[in-house]
């Protein structure tokens, strides 16, 4: 799982605004959102996977597609609130 946190993917597409994200802090993001989707479900290693996998291809997307930072922010946690609620109905709401 340890393994799974490395750093997140460069943008497809560079934005003024992407300087002032650091990769640490994309890094945050997806953790923080793990954490609350693991230790709400707690099911096996693989789900874990899963969920790191799902998660950060959300933050990337977001962070790929926004043209602000608050687009960004706004982006990342409407796609992570449709997943969370989709997929995981195991979920705290």
């Amino acid at each position: 799982i340890i393994s799974d946190w490395r750093e997140p993917d460069p943008p497809s597409i560079q934005r003024y605004w992407h300087a002032q994200i650091t990769s640490m802090y994309r890094r945050q993001m997806v953790g923080t959102l793990v954490c609350h989707t693991v230790f709400s479900c707690f099911k096996e290693n693989e789900r874990v996977r899963d969920v790191f996998v799902a998660v950060r291809a959300i933050e990337k997307e977001a962070f790929n597609s926004a043209i602000t930072v608050e687009e960004y922010h706004e982006n990342f946690f409407r796609k992570y609130s449709e997943y969370r609620y989709s997929d995981y109905p195991c979920l705290i709401r």
